[in-house]
């Protein structure tokens, strides 16, 4: 529905601003509860690529992390046994989904997901997952194709690390 809230100048949501935040976080949180209820999961993931806002709205950064966290807090309290995470967008990790707003010069894609992956284990969750289309790193950053970052990602974190969304074209694209 267009217009349902307020956006800021860069046409992000006011995370940080908008006074119907916290009713809005709250919805979110009992619509969560009804669907795991509902369904029963095994795991839940209650923000799907989250970093792309990261780079898409990079001043609602802290409020989105802040509201997430919360969200996570209250479902794990609801449900402590079930697994919850957010899952993070390989090429955003690395910088080359959104080359305006990678990481900065002279940071290599390598440090680029090293700073990324550090902020992204600061997050609520009890696994790392991440979705990625490696047959984007062809066309975006040839180096990158080089990468193993779930070598980086095991030598960070004794978290699971789980593959959330994955694909290959059946024909070329580009």
């Amino acid at each position: 529905t267009e217009n349902w809230a307020p956006t800021d100048a860069a046409g992000c949501y006011p995370f940080s601003s908008d006074l119907d935040a916290t009713r809005y976080k709250q919805a979110y949180i009992n619509y969560s509860r009804f669907i795991i209820d509902l369904i029963n999961p095994s795991f839940f993931s209650p923000a799907i690529e989250m970093n792309v806002l990261f780079t898409k709205c990079p001043s609602q950064k802290n409020a989105w992390i802040q509201w997430y966290s919360d969200v996570h807090n209250a479902l794990k309290a609801s449900y402590p046994n079930l697994i919850i995470f957010p899952t993070f967008q390989m090429e955003h990790m690395y910088g080359i989904a959104e080359p305006a707003a990678a990481c900065g010069d002279p940071v290599t894609y390598a440090e680029c997901f090293q700073q990324r992956l550090q902020e992204a284990l600061t997050i609520p969750s009890d696994r790392i997952a991440f979705s990625l289309y490696p047959y984007l790193w062809e066309y975006l950053a040839t180096s990158v194709a080089n990468q193993d970052p779930f070598t980086t990602v095991k030598a960070s974190t004794s978290k699971k690390i789980w593959i959330s969304e994955t694909g290959w074209p059946a024909v070329p694209i580009l």
